[in-house]
């Protein structure tokens, strides 16, 4: 099998999504068609020669009745507290918006349940690893609720506040996880201060991972735009900063080897920094694999880091196939390499098309071929998903791409230094200066978008 961790990995993450939208009783009736196809590929000599074919039944199989045993094991006995009011008692693990995951530690649930608490506006938000207790009242998930991505189980609300409501305690010793994400609110607010607005919300959340200061029109004119891949850290700005550090370190003529160990030093604490979210947890692994395969002088496969990435993703919790972001992300990333290269092929061909074959393109015409390819390459295999979960498309998405893309590098770029020289004091006056030509470049993208936006036409319900 010339390709074996991505006809794994891409057959258990499949099995993993047919089954959380088919639920219990259909994944393990899947479970055993898997196995009786399998029992009949053994059977036929051309297909048992084939061991993609079989490994990818056997690994289907595996999905759906890991499915199955999870549902049957953990989801169902929970969902027997759905409509009770508990008093849990527990430590904040996640925060989103105005969502706390809390992880029980005692109380009317089972230690160690993941709790998706909601938490009003006109409540106080408890702080990441915060340890709480309260009375909430239970409801179960619905069955194909992203929340189970972030590995919560119950949905929780509070049934009141203050001394009959929710308590909460920081702990005198927090977690490693938890200096990090104060580095990360550091960092931003250091951002905005220096940048106020929008400009400084959009660096912010390029940077970071932090949206939460985005406004609702910038939201909506990169979503109209088609953009709004640029706001989630995912593959792209992963691959932007692994490259501006291999390219910087190479240009101070740092060895290939070790320049390919410093950037996979600089990947790890931005997937830290990111809040290790699934996105950047795929489009991280699949950085270090191929910077793994230069330090090894050996080169890594695309489709096989990708695969591994996923395995990796899935096996502790397989419920992060519903994750929304890690479906775009891996669409767009299958896109760039099996659509991207046949692309390119196709219209440098209709380029040269009645011409000597020595001719070679020029690079005013090649480079912006290239880039709408990559584009169209990486938009298209993602157009079921928005459609499906947005109930939009985005028409002006490839020309917005290209006149966005390579000013989001910069902007990644310049942001992502000054978050490491705003750390040293003495040279907090580069921070500023990079700061300021990041903030040039928000505003342009936010110029973009917000006229983008007012197109009639932009996008499709």
């Amino acid at each position: 099998m010339k390709r074996p961790l991505w006809v794994i990995g891409l057959a258990y993450a499949a099995g993993l999504l047919v089954a959380a939208l088919a639920g219990l009783n259909t994944s393990l009736w899947l479970g055993v068609v898997c196995l009786l196809l399998l029992g009949g590929a053994l059977l036929f000599p051309p297909l048992r020669r084939r061991a993609a074919v079989t490994a990818g039944l056997l690994t289907g199989a595996a999905a759906f009745f890991v499915f199955a045993g999870m549902e049957a094991l953990t989801v169902r006995p929970l969902a027997t507290l759905s409509g009770t009011v508990q008093t849990v008692t527990g430590q904040v693990v996640k925060i989103s918006d105005r969502v706390c995951s809390v992880k029980a530690e005692a109380g009317g649930v089972p230690k160690g349940t993941v709790i998706a608490l909601s938490v009003g506006r006109d409540k106080a938000m408890p702080a990441l690893y915060d340890r709480i207790s309260g009375e909430m009242l239970l409801q179960a998930l619905p069955a194909r609720s992203g929340l189970k991505a972030d590995g919560a189980q119950l949905k929780g609300s509070l049934t009141g506040y203050g001394p009959e409501g929710l308590t909460m305690e920081t702990p005198a010793k927090k977690p490693l996880l938890a200096g990090i994400a104060e580095t990360r609110d550091r960092f931003s607010g250091s951002i905005r201060r220096r940048l106020p607005g929008d400009e400084g919300a959009l660096v912010t959340a390029m940077c970071t991972g932090d949206k939460t200061a985005l406004s609702p029109d910038v939201t909506f004119g990169f979503r109209q735009a088609g953009l709004s891949h640029l706001l989630a850290v995912s593959g792209l700005h992963m691959a932007i900063l692994a490259q501006a550090v291999l390219g910087l370190l190479r240009f101070l003529r740092v060895p290939r080897r070790w320049a390919a160990l410093g950037a996979a030093g600089g990947g790890v604490p931005f997937m830290l920094l990111t809040g290790m979210t699934p996105s950047v947890v795929r489009s991280g692994v699949m950085c270090l694999v191929l910077l793994a395969g230069q330090l090894l002088r050996r080169r890594a496969d695309s489709r096989n880091s990708l695969g591994f990435a996923l395995l990796l993703l899935v096996l502790p919790n397989p419920y992060v196939v519903l994750d929304v972001g890690l479906q775009l992300s891996f669409a767009a990333t299958v896109g760039l390499v099996a659509l991207g290269p046949w692309m390119q092929d196709k219209a440098f061909a209709w380029l040269r098309r009645g011409r000597p074959e020595e001719w070679k393109i020029p690079g005013w015409a090649r480079r912006p071929t290239a880039a709408l390819c990559v584009s169209l390459a990486a938009m298209l295999p993602t157009l079921p998903i928005v459609a499906v979960t947005f109930g939009e498309l985005s028409l002006i998405a490839p020309l917005s791409n290209l006149a966005a893309v390579f000013p989001s590098t910069l902007l990644v770029v310049s942001g992502c230094l000054a978050m490491v020289l705003d750390a040293v004091p003495f040279l907090g006056w580069m921070a500023r200066g990079l700061l300021l030509a990041a903030g040039l470049v928000a505003k342009y993208l936010l110029g973009l978008t917000g006229g983008v936006a007012s197109w009639r036409f932009a996008t499709v319900s």
